[in-house]
């Protein structure tokens, strides 16, 4: 039997970057922790906490802000024709 490359099956790797805040998905545990070493993995699996749940990145609201004019140099007439 063969088995697949995680590349076959267009699974992207996961990247974890420091200063990243996971939490546990299992109501009843909800641990936090915090990443101090940035580390990936082929597996594209989010990591395990110690109740055998997966643990998700926290939410971080987006921050939202105006453009400047030279930001918009970049970006193509059509985005821009159906702007005003």
């Amino acid at each position: 039997m063969c088995r697949n490359s995680v590349a076959d099956l267009g699974v992207q790797a996961l990247t974890m970057q420091a200063g990243e805040r996971w939490i546990c998905s299992n109501a009843s545990c909800r641990c936090e922790c915090v990443v101090v070493l940035s580390a990936s993995t082929s597996e594209g699996t989010n990591p395990r906490c110690s109740c055998g749940f997966p643990m998700k990145k926290r939410y971080t609201a987006p921050v939202i802000r105006e453009a400047r004019e030279e930001e918009f140099r970049d970006v193509p007439e059509k985005f821009l024709s159906n702007a005003s």
